[in-house]
Order: C-alpha cells, then structure tokens, then sequence
C-alpha cells in the first residue's frame, strides 16, 4: 500500500520542476556520462517530460505559469480565469502524477 505525498515531497516535487530546464541543458551536454547521478538526472527529466506531455493544453499552461514561468496564482487566476481553488487542485494532481512517475509514491 503507497502513502500520500508530505509536505517535504511536494516542496521537493516543484524544485525538481523548476530546475527541469537547467537539468535537460546538463544532460544535452553531457550525454555519453555514466553513474548513478546521471541516471538520476536522466530519470527526473524523463518523468517531468512524460507527465507534461500528456497533460491536456489547459493543464500544460498551468504548468508552464506555476513553475516555468512563477507567475503568482493572482496572475494565474486572471490569465486562465478560474479560482485559486481549482488552481491548487489541479496543481496536487500534477505533482501527484509527477510523484508517481518518479516512484516516490
């Protein structure tokens, strides 16, 4: 049986993503590395990637403004016109499906 995501997975969860840009230049540079680390690396950016790519256009901008962008959920409220609520609703079932890709749940 899996347990639900803490506090500390989700924290960690958002600055996985929002170090997915730096993370995927590292591994285009580095390409033929071998370890543990690399597999790591390799491991989260291949999970992100997956999660986004099949999240509907919706969710995707969502995405792209929460942890690509960090725009403040005001402005995301205004620019997707819909509540805080469904903000952070929709936000814990992407870093859900994240967690679960990553294996942390």
């Amino acid at each position: 049986m899996w347990e639900p995501l803490t506090k500390h997975d989700y924290k960690m969860i958002e600055l996985r993503i929002k170090q997915y840009h730096s993370l995927a230049e590292w591994l285009h540079y580095h390409p033929g590395t071998e370890g543990d680390y690399i597999d790591n690396v390799r491991h989260i950016v291949n999970s992100i990637a997956k999660v986004y790519n099949s999240l509907d256009l919706p969710s995707q901008h969502l995405f792209k403004l929460l942890w690509w962008e960090c725009e403040p959920i005001d402005v995301i409220e205004d620019v997707l016109h819909v509540s805080k609520r469904t903000i952070n609703r929709h936000k814990k079932l992407i870093l859900d499906r994240i967690g679960a890709e990553l294996g942390i749940v």
